[in-house]
């Protein structure tokens, strides 16, 4: 009887210790949505047909808003800051996609950009949105 009774209160402890595991990194770990989802949003809210896909170059980028000026590129994987973002012709000290927007500290944000020349538009262009990567909104 004692050993069913030891043995009762070891599995209702490691099921108390996974249960706050669990719940800590529910609420610790931010919850963002993949790289294919922010995609479509941009698609979207852009109009972006296949066609004009067909004819452009995507780059998506996770950013980590650290101030109101710099930002880091994110591991989509582990969520870790790998290296300061920086922009092409921009310094990493100020990013243009991110000095002098109103982005909180601490956010996480997808940079969807697609560069190229669509049909019926004779000059190449770049054209972007910024997604609220927890929420899926559409920031610029």
């Amino acid at each position: 009887m004692k050993i069913i009774n030891l043995v009762t209160i070891i599995l209702v402890a490691i099921g108390a210790t996974s249960g706050l595991f669990i719940l800590y990194n529910y609420t610790h770990t931010p919850h963002l949505i993949p790289r294919d989802q922010a995609f479509a949003i941009a698609a979207k809210t852009g109009n972006w047909s296949q066609s004009f896909l067909d004819n452009t170059i995507p780059e998506e980028k996770l950013v980590h808003v650290i101030t109101d000026q710099f930002a880091f590129l994110v591991d989509e994987k582990t969520l870790d800051d790998i290296v300061p973002y920086c922009p092409a012709n921009g310094s990493c000290v100020e990013p243009q996609e991110i000095n002098g927007h109103e982005y909180k500290i601490g956010q996480y944000i997808w940079l969807i950009k697609v560069t190229g020349k669509p049909p019926n538009i004779l000059s190449g262009r770049e054209w972007g949105y910024a997604i609220d990567a927890t929420t899926g909104q559409i920031l610029r």
